[in-house]
């Protein structure tokens, strides 16, 4: 629980951070990068925080094992167990 709570928080930090982020002005290249790479990140932490509300974060969503939680503690947004890292969906 503790680490759930932790995660949301962080989670839910990083999101705020990167909402700000998207609505700064740069270059129109750096900005077309930057915007692609915000709205991914956006997206991996949006799902987790759904994840953690779903009672599934926590849980590899490819092979259904526990993901560890040093990798957790790292990579709040993860939803893959190292081994599964490379497997498509």
């Amino acid at each position: 629980m503790f680490l759930q709570e932790h995660a949301r928080r962080e989670l839910a930090s990083r999101l705020e951070r990167l909402k700000v982020a998207e609505r700064k002005d740069a270059t129109a290249m750096e900005a077309s990068k930057s915007r692609a790479n915000l709205r991914a990140e956006l997206a991996r932490v949006e799902a987790a925080l759904h994840r953690i509300d779903e009672g599934v974060w926590g849980t590899c969503g490819h092979c259904g094992r526990p993901i560890p939680q040093q990798r957790l503690m790292e990579r709040p947004e993860t939803d893959r167990c190292v081994d599964c890292l490379g497997l498509d969906s």
